[in-house]
Order: C-alpha cells, then sequence, then structure tokens
C-alpha cells in the first residue's frame, strides 16, 4: 500500500563532534522537515522527526564536563544544579513521580530496588569481547497507565575494545528544544560516575535515538535563533523566492556587461 507523504514520519541521521553544528542543523531539520503534530494531555503544537544522533570526540568531553551547544537555552548554574542530581544520594528530592537517576540507580521491583549502575559493565571489558547485552531499562509495562511515563525508556553500553565504550539510549518522546542537550549532559556525567570511573573505562560515542524529536511551538523564537530560518515555511519559500529574484537580477546585469 503506497502512503501519503503526510502520513509518513520523517526520518533523519546526525554525526558530528561539534555540538553546536549539531544543534543548529538538528534544529533546522525539525523546523523545515518535521511533521507538524499536537499531543499531550494539553494538546500542545509542535513539530518532530524521528532522529538518531551521533556524537564522539570533544563533543563527548565538552558534555561530559557540564558543556552544551553555545545557544541551548539552559545551561550556566541551572545546568550545574541538575547535574549534581546524577549523582547525589537522595535520587528523588522534591518527591517527583520519578527521576531518572532513579529510574537508573534504585529500579523498583516486586522485591527490592535495582542498582543498574553496579550491574551493568561488570567484568566486561576483560574479556576484550564485544556484547550486545549490556542494557539498562528505565521503562516497565506497569507504567502503561501513568500520565507521566519516562521519556527516556533504554540504555545500552556497548563494548569497543581498549576500555573504550559506545552508550546508545532511546528516547520515546524527546524535547529538542529545551531538555534535549541537558539530557546528554547529565546522563553522561551519571554513567561516568557511576559505571566508567570505577572500571577504568571512558565513553567514546553516544548514539540517540529519539522516535519523537520535537520543538514545541511555544519555543519557536528560541529554535528560529538557533537554526536561522522561519518556522513559517511560507515566510521562509518567500525569502528564498526574493533571493533567486535577486540572484537572476544580478546575473543578468553582470551578463549584459559583458
Amino acid at each position: 500500500m503506497k502512503h501519503m507523504e503526510s502520513e509518513i514520519t520523517p526520518m533523519y541521521n546526525f554525526s558530528g563532534d561539534d555540538i553546536d553544528q549539531l544543534y543548529r542543523d538538528i534544529t533546522r531539520t525539525i523546523i523545515r522537515d518535521g511533521k507538524d503534530i499536537v499531543f499531550g494531555h494539553e494538546k500542545k503544537k509542535a513539530r518532530e522527526i524521528h532522529a538518531t544522533v551521533q556524537i564522539y570526540g570533544k563533543g563527548i568531553k565538552r558534555l561530559l564536563y557540564g558543556g552544551v551547544p553555545r545557544k541551548f537555552p539552559f545551561q550556566g548554574d541551572k545546568l550545574k544544579e541538575f547535574r549534581k542530581l546524577a549523582i547525589a544520594d537522595d535520587v528523588n528530592p522534591y518527591g517527583n513521580d520519578y527521576t531518572y537517576q532513579e529510574l537508573v540507580r534504585k529500579f523498583p521491583t516486586n522485591i527490592n530496588q535495582l542498582n543498574q549502575m553496579g550491574l551493568i559493565v561488570k567484568d566486561r571489558q576483560s574479556t576484550g569481547m564485544t556484547d550486545n547485552g549490556i542494557v539498562g531499562v528505565l521503562y516497565h509495562p506497569n507504567m502503561w497507565k501513568w500520565e507521566n511515563k519516562p521519556c527516556w525508556n533504554w540504555l545500552q553500553l556497548r563494548y569497543l575494545g581498549n576500555n573504550e565504550y559506545s552508550l546508545r539510549l532511546l528516547f520515546r518522546s524527546h524535547d529538542y528544544g529545551m531538555a534535549m542537550w541537558a539530557n546528554m549532559s547529565f546522563i553522561l556525567y551519571m554513567i561516568n560516575y557511576f559505571v566508567m570511573k570505577p572500571n577504568e573505562c571512558n565513553i567514546t560515542e553516544i548514539i540517540l535515538t529519539s522516535t519523537s524529536a520535537h520543538i514545541y511551538e511555544n519555543d519557536q523564537d528560541s529554535a528560529v535563533d538557533v537554526g536561522g530560518i522561519h518556522w513559517s515555511r511560507e515566510e521562509d519559500k518567500s525569502l528564498l523566492h526574493q533571493s533567486l529574484f535577486v540572484l537572476r537580477a544580478i546575473y543578468d546585469y553582470v551578463k549584459g556587461q559583458n
């Protein structure tokens, strides 16, 4: 069966070590090619794509040491305080429905609370073998009735050799306007602290899959500043036509001078 283009979710892959460039490219893609949707209990308007993002090299170092893209709204002291929660003894100090650090470090089971960070890479790098079984989960089917389900659902650490790991993450829903880069900084900091350092190994890359990488319409001003294009596609088309008209006029003038 042939699907209409409007029915299909746009899918894009991004890869790089410059998080400023990645932020700009992803934002532009969501604005330009994303599908307009209305979702959630509050019926918020947003624009989304399905995104896979690979970050490596200097990008990993910036995120690990508290850096985020320069125009990202959530940084500075707010980000520092947020990152502290990743390793704090109290995994849910404000009594939220859940926190990511709680689901990773004290995942609720019928018997007890499971610290997934204590199990996830034990003795794996000593074998020198790649292993697809080093996984952790943040979602359980018992949560399906929750109004506020965890957006981050799954993680995998894949051994690359030489005490280097690839961190794979799956988000069912992901705010790329206001949350994504803070999430990456927070998660990388937590896993480096509890898993990488004790095992004397490093994360070489992050591969993030976001099945709904979206920017809310309410955050369009910030997104436009980052992406450098209009939120309204009609405005962008109008500017493109004007630019082409000017270029054509310049071309005709230069040609007439020769």
